[in-house]
């Protein structure tokens, strides 16, 4: 097997780029797990009013009638 010498350039050069790439797709997924579920939020709160409005246009009380 094959022993990884640290000191070497190369090696710390590839682990450097390693590092600064997963460091970036952390950063990435965070993100766009943040701005789906902010998305997201304000659909359910969208729809939310909507079908409050829905269920009061329905629940319309007639002249002399009661629910």
């Amino acid at each position: 097997m094959i022993a990884i010498d640290r000191r070497h350039i190369r090696v710390r050069l590839t682990l450097w780029f390693m590092a600064v790439l997963a460091a970036a797709l952390v950063l990435y997924s965070a993100a766009a797990c943040f701005f789906l579920l902010r998305d997201l939020r304000a659909q359910l709160v969208r729809h939310a009013i909507q079908d409050v409005e829905t269920v009061e246009g329905l629940l319309v009380v007639y002249a002399g009638r009661a629910l």
